[in-house]
């Protein structure tokens, strides 16, 4: 994006959200910061008929944004390479993630540490394929990073109190059981995730806090 066209656009955000994109070191990481929260103000600010600028966007003890003022509004945002994913809805707790598909160091201690029985499984069963089993990693951890986001977890408490199933890409989402915030170990909360595709080379997920919804997908 032309420098002007940046300068125009950061105009909408927040002194806080300048200062945060700006600790970034890369000019590019930089400039998608900008852009992803100014695209989340422009979109909000669709839904809420506000200037995108007059937004109070709060964040919560574990980094999940939220609307100062009493919409109703749920949303969520990721963003990895070039790509941005935001996911809005009315009175349901949503979370959303992205990622680039990339080599991960360390991979084999990341599964045995912090993935259920089903997940390691499953990741056993691509070890032929290094492009493959790379794939399924980040599959499954969009899903766990989407399911930690909806409910304001921090990731690695998220980690320990699910279990979540493992299988292949599934457009059509499916239901989980998913433990409350604050609950005591053993309750649970219907949820619904479904895997994102967004561009060849990045996983994605998102979570519902709804049995079955029926998502409509925009590109902004």
């Amino acid at each position: 994006m032309p420098a002007t066209g940046l300068e125009g656009i950061a105009g909408l955000l927040s002194a806080n959200e300048r200062e945060q994109c700006a600790r970034f070191l890369r000019p590019r990481d930089r400039a998608q910061c900008v852009v992803a929260r100014a695209s989340l103000r422009i979109v909000l600010a669709k839904y809420i008929h506000e200037e995108p600028r007059a937004l109070s966007i709060t964040i919560g003890a574990s980094g999940k944004p939220s609307l100062a003022s009493s919409t109703g509004i749920q949303f969520n945002i990721s963003h990895a390479g070039d790509l941005t994913l935001i996911a809005v809805s009315l009175k349901m707790r949503v979370g959303i993630d992205l990622e680039r598909i990339r080599e991960v160091r360390d991979m084999d201690a990341i599964v045995h540490g912090f993935f259920g029985g089903q997940e390691q499984a499953y990741l056993r069963a691509c070890e032929g394929d290094g492009g493959e089993r790379t794939r399924a990693f980040f599959l499954l951890w969009t899903r766990r990073e989407a399911a930690a986001k909806a409910r304001g977890l921090g990731l690695f408490e998220s980690f320990a109190r699910d279990t979540l199933p493992a299988f292949d890409y599934n457009r059509g989402g499916f239901r989980v059981e998913l433990a409350p915030r604050g609950a005591p170990r053993g309750g649970s909360e219907r949820w619904w995730i479904r895997d994102l595709v967004p561009a060849a080379g990045y996983a994605g997920a998102l979570c519902v806090e709804q049995e079955n919804a029926e998502p409509s997908f925009w590109r902004l």
